[in-house]
């Protein structure tokens, strides 16, 4: 190696140091931004960005104790979806108030597990039903889901399987999808859930209210989700018309999907629910207020 080369190292040498130390830096300020953590990468939408709440709360505190189903106050209940699918979320909403519902997908890992804990919690607990969407040339809810050109055995007996085995069911939650437009046919999956004592929950719209009345099948309509804008304020609004329909009407249901900042603002919600003279509930219990017993599977 000729000296005139041997000359050139050390500079050369601290080039490559200098622009690795940029590198690195860089890579430091990508990952130090804001990002949505991977374990919800297998919720719906969870690709965009969430902003931060104005205030948070380390852990969701209960109220204090619901007066009874029977009081005079107006009653609200809501339930937390898509429940199962990833760690975090799952325990955050473990934490939450009691009355609120939990529904869990039949996709989640480790089922029964969850659910026993959710029960043991004191939460009314749901297996969210997969339907054929609306549009199913686009969309795909899964080889479970529940489908308007299926005979009605069919429909029924994936109804039995994902009921089958979880004791303490209050029932099923479920989107209309495809059977909005014909609710009928979905009547045989409704005989199902009626047969074993659940009741329905419709995420949204009304249309599965005729099977359910066919079948004398409890049944009640959720709205939301209200964290369909998922900003602290928009779902805070979304809470606040759930009360006032909750106060024109005496009931109100509402839902909303297992996002951190969602769950996050329910726990601030129904902490300050006793004092604006709302009683929160289980959904099931206001749906059947004399009956006590729940599925055993």
């Amino acid at each position: 190696m000729s000296g005139g080369f041997r000359s050139w190292l050390p500079p050369l040498a601290a080039c490559i140091v200098l622009v690795a130390g940029v590198i690195v830096t860089l890579a430091l300020r990508v990952a130090a931004g804001p990002v949505v953590a991977l374990a919800y990468a297998d919720l719906p939408s969870a690709e965009h960005p969430i902003r931060e709440a104005p205030a948070k709360v380390a852990a969701a505190h209960r109220p204090e104790e619901p007066v009874a189903v029977g009081s005079e106050l107006p009653a609200v209940a809501l339930v937390v979806t898509g429940l199962g699918l990833a760690a975090e979320p799952t325990r955050t909403a473990l934490a939450l108030p009691a009355p609120v519902a939990l529904a869990f997908s039949p996709y989640g890992r480790a089922l029964d597990s969850v659910i026993a804990d959710a029960l043991a919690a004191g939460h009314e607990v749901y297996v969210e039903l997969p339907v054929e969407p609306a549009d199913a040339a686009t969309a795909d809810a899964g080889p479970v889901a529940l489908r308007t050109l299926a005979d009605g055995a069919a429909n029924a007996a994936r109804v039995r399987e994902m009921v089958a085995g979880h004791a303490g069911l209050a029932g099923a939650a479920a989107e209309a999808g495809g059977f909005a437009a014909a609710p009928d046919r979905f009547t045989a999956a409704a005989e199902v859930l009626a047969g074993r004592g659940l009741v329905l929950l419709q995420l949204g719209g009304a249309e599965l209210a005729v099977p359910a009345e066919a079948t004398s099948l409890p049944f009640a309509a959720a709205d939301g989700p209200l964290d369909a804008e998922l900003d602290p304020l928009a779902i805070d609004r979304a809470l606040e018309a759930l009360e006032e329909r909750a106060r024109r009407t005496g009931f109100a249901l509402g839902f909303v999907r297992p996002y951190p900042l969602s769950l996050e603002r329910i726990a601030r919600w129904a902490a300050g629910l006793p004092a604006s003279g709302l009683n929160l509930v289980a959904p099931g219990r206001r749906l059947r207020p004399h009956e006590a017993e729940v599925s055993e599977g």
